[in-house]
């Protein structure tokens, strides 16, 4: 099997905390773009917030890639939780303001 986990040594067989960090991060981004990112769109426009998310999305996910150190792709996973945010939150509110009721 050769993925992520494996490719970076992280394979355990009892509990490690470098495995458990990863959730950590990520959850940690998501808090951090919940309190920049909503009110960024406010302020700037919703298309131009969520373009940037996407925009930063396939930087991360193409770095990811090619990557090889593990506290890089600790930072990584932790800016996939930020841009998350706007990629999916910001963009559910960009796509309602074209529904019409």
């Amino acid at each position: 099997m050769d993925n992520w986990f494996v490719h970076l040594g992280l394979e355990c067989t009892d509990f490690d905390s470098r495995s458990s960090l990863f959730n950590v991060s990520f959850a940690s981004g998501i808090i951090l773009g919940l309190i920049l990112f909503p009110r960024l769109a406010d302020g700037s426009g919703r298309k131009r917030v969520f373009y940037m998310g996407v925009f930063l999305h396939a930087i991360i996910v193409g770095t990811t890639f090619i990557t090889d150190d593990v506290g890089l792709f600790y930072g990584l996973v932790f800016l996939m939780g930020v841009e998350q945010v706007a990629r999916f939150l910001v963009g559910y509110l960009y796509l309602s303001e074209f529904c019409l009721e």
